[in-house]
């Protein structure tokens, strides 16, 4: 009773943005929203953005750059159209990149992630790290931690997996 319905609102973080702005379009019920670094920009812009910048970050040259974007976009075409699959698939499985890397690492997963299959990930990176012979590698796997290493239902809001921090 306390819950004046006029006044109800959408907050959210990141994707979010673009959750909540779709809500908002399609309901004249929603009183406000607040949005925390998300939307604006389309879920393809920002995906590139954020690959840049970990490229960038990474030190990559323009060449490697651009033969990096070349997997990319043909993966962004397939998202949108459906088309290419076996080429996306095939380009990504050639990829030896983790196999060229030569700095320290340390890779942490959760077991229960929803959006990376973990097994798969680790036995990648440790093969890959192996051809690279990189031994500065820790790999760490978090019981019971979600994407994020996070735990409990929640996603972002959830606690932290123990020995994430300290980690």
């Amino acid at each position: 009773p306390e819950v004046n319905p006029a006044n109800i609102g959408l907050w959210g973080v990141s994707q979010a943005g673009w959750v909540a702005s779709l809500a908002a379009s399609q309901s004249k019920d929603v009183a406000f929203m607040i949005v925390i670094t998300g939307g604006g920009s389309s879920p393809h812009e920002t995906e590139l953005y954020a690959y840049r910048k970990a490229f960038e970050e990474a030190g990559l040259s323009e060449s490697d750059q651009a033969q990096e974007f070349a997997v990319i976009d043909k993966y962004m075409h397939y998202l949108a159209t459906g088309e290419g699959r076996a080429d996306v698939v095939s380009l990504l499985e050639k990829a030896e990149s983790i196999a060229k890397i030569q700095s320290p690492v340390l890779l942490m997963f959760g077991d229960q992630d929803a959006h990376v299959p973990t097994d798969v990930a680790v036995t990648k990176w440790r093969d890959g790290l192996k051809s690279a012979d990189n031994k500065d590698v820790a790999i760490v796997v978090f019981p019971g931690a979600a994407h994020g290493i996070r735990v409990g239902k929640h996603g972002g809001g959830s606690p932290f997996a123990d020995g994430y921090a300290e980690l």
